[in-house]
């Protein structure tokens, strides 16, 4: 229920920026994103470790390049309930920081009506464990028949945002978590 009940907060904050984001420019084209896709991966020569969250929400501004994604930290799920208690608890804080925010602009806005696939940089900021980064990302935006979907691959170095990683555990954990979103977008109407 209280995962349930951030999810909405999280959506609810999606449709304020979108309403700030539609207001500052009336032409502007809003997509949505309610179940955006985000995986990490730590990979080390003692362990692997994975997780993902299907409960990210996503705004885009096709006329103003603006991008926007957040997820809430507890809706990452991990193959093993001890690596999710450790990451929640431990690592992350999930109850004193629960969210992470990104908010971009894209750069050399293409034509999002037209079909294709556009290479992007995205020029933005990272905010994570209360530690706002700045961040050029890359990513993927496939157009198809009115649909716009997002893909992005890059690396989060958890020194960054001040994630502390206990040296007993040191071996285990990457320094650099690889972390992918996939996002489909509709118009908002």
């Amino acid at each position: 229920m209280v995962f349930k009940i951030e999810k909405l907060k999280i959506i609810l904050k999606i449709i304020i920026l979108v309403i700030a984001i539609a207001s500052s420019n009336a032409q502007a084209q809003v997509w949505l994103s309610k179940n955006a896709k985000i995986r990490f991966f730590s990979k080390t020569p003692l362990e692997d470790i994975e997780a993902a969250s299907n409960y990210a929400a996503g705004a885009l501004n096709t006329k103003t390049g603006r991008i926007f994604f957040k997820v809430m930290m507890k809706s990452f799920k991990f193959e093993k309930a001890l690596m999710e208690e450790h990451f929640n608890e431990n690592y992350i804080e999930s109850d004193k920081y629960p969210s992470a925010e990104f908010d971009g602009i894209i750069q050399n806005i293409p034509d999002f009506t037209k079909d294709g696939n556009y290479e992007l940089m995205i020029k933005g900021s990272l905010l994570l464990h209360a530690t706002k980064v700045p961040r050029d990302i890359k990513a993927t935006f496939r157009v198809t028949n009115g649909k716009i979907e997002a893909k992005s691959i890059f690396l989060v170095p958890c020194q960054d945002h001040n994630i502390k990683i206990p040296s007993i555990t040191r071996k285990n954990i990457s320094d650099n978590i690889e972390v992918t979103i996939l996002a489909n977008f509709t118009a908002k109407s």
